[in-house]
């Protein structure tokens, strides 16, 4: 009888181990953030910001005001450039990484058939008034030429200075897209994979657990986005447009913050969810509006074209608030709240002749650790001498 009851409970504690290493399992495999979250905004779609300092290249510090979320941190994969599949899904497996933005004359997506120094070099187009930009073998290069904004003629800018001022002063703009670095055409069949935009793993993570673990609720499409670039300027805000539909729409804006006066390269992670947001563009978060509108609206749909703001943030809502007209029904109040939201979203006043940033790569992934799999030739050899 003792022998019996010894076989029984031996039996129940092998199938309750059984059971436990299942559930650790899926636990693990649906946690893949390491992000701290101080305030989230949504929309359909829609722009967001972010204001953080990053004061070291592992440790986030700073007061958020807005709902971008940054990784930051040295990957701890130090042997080369390898990019890793996630295994995060019990189901399918999560999409490859998009690494078809890496730029410099040597690259490793290069060597993997993800991209060619041709190809980028055929897509991207610039205006060479306000830009000018160089390819080293490791790195984009790109300079501005001209402030970010100039001065009007009189005491007060006008619509005879310029389309974009800011009312009561005499500072205007220049246009949204003057400082940006185009890839308008990233659709390419010489290639494998294509950017798809929507959640990296379930629907609405990490924002909400609602759907783990059920197999109808898996995405697994590109959620965040890596940068590795040199910034020792001023400006603490880049902005990323995408077209995912037939064209740019006003509020496809994602703003989010950088590290200024960096003078070594750092590496950045963004979840696109949280950073595609605010509601008509208009930076509040409003009952019954979840995150991640902007870039998850079409699930799965492929992103046909990137702008690139790295010298200076700029957002649509700039020109509601810049172009000294009023939308129908709107007030004097409703332009006060068009200053607050440019001055989280804009930063072009900041970029000024002569201001150089360097990029390494810009890839996009399902998961934050799929991305810090990713290295560059230049940053694998600079890791390894840290060693």
């Amino acid at each position: 009888m003792i022998k019996k009851f010894l076989i029984v409970t031996l039996s129940l504690l092998i199938l309750c181990l059984s059971l436990t290493g299942c559930s650790g399992n899926l636990n693990e495999t649906t946690s893949t953030t390491q992000i701290s979250s101080t305030d989230t905004a949504s929309e359909s779609p829609g722009t967001s910001s972010s204001s953080r300092d990053e004061s070291t290249s592992d440790i986030i510090t700073g007061n958020d005001t807005s709902s971008s979320e940054i990784i930051t941190g040295n990957p701890e994969d130090t042997s080369g450039a390898e990019p890793m599949e996630s295994n995060t899904s019990v189901f399918s497996t999560t999409l490859p990484l998009f690494a078809r933005l890496d730029f410099g004359t040597k690259t490793y997506a290069e060597d993997k058939n993800m991209t060619t120094h041709d190809y980028i070099v055929g897509i991207m187009t610039y205006n060479d008034e306000f830009l000018n930009v160089e390819f080293t073998e490791d790195s984009l290069k790109l300079t501005a030429k001209k402030d970010g904004t100039f001065q009007s003629a009189g005491e007060f800018a006008t619509l005879d200075d310029a389309q974009y001022f800011q009312r009561g002063t005499n500072t205007c703009y220049y246009a949204l897209n003057d400082f940006a670095v185009n890839f308008d055409d990233l659709i390419s069949y010489d290639f494998e994979e294509e950017l798809r935009s929507g959640y990296g793993t379930w629907a609405g993570f990490p924002f909400t657990f609602n759907g783990v673990g059920k197999e109808s609720e898996w995405r697994g499409y590109h959620q965040y986005m890596k940068i590795r670039i040199l910034n020792p300027t001023e400006n603490d805000k880049i902005a990323v447009q995408f077209n995912n539909a037939t064209a740019y729409a006003s509020t496809q804006f994602m703003v989010m913050s950088i590290g200024k006066q960096k003078n070594t390269y750092e590496t950045y992670i963004y979840d696109l969810c949280y950073a595609a947001t605010y509601p008509s563009g208009k930076g509040v978060l409003l009952p019954g509006q979840g995150p991640g509108n902007n870039w998850t609206w079409k699930q799965n749909a492929n992103v046909f074209g990137l702008r690139f703001h790295l010298l200076g943030s700029t957002c649509s809502y700039a020109n509601a608030y810049l172009n000294n007209k009023f939308e129908e029904g709107e007030t004097a109040a409703d332009y006060d709240a068009y200053a607050e939201y440019f001055n989280r979203l804009d930063s072009r006043a900041l970029i000024k002749a002569g201001n150089t940033v360097e990029i390494d790569y810009i890839v996009f992934g399902s998961t934050p650790g799929q991305l810090q799999n990713y290295h560059s030739y230049i940053e694998s050899s600079s890791l390894a001498e840290t060693e």
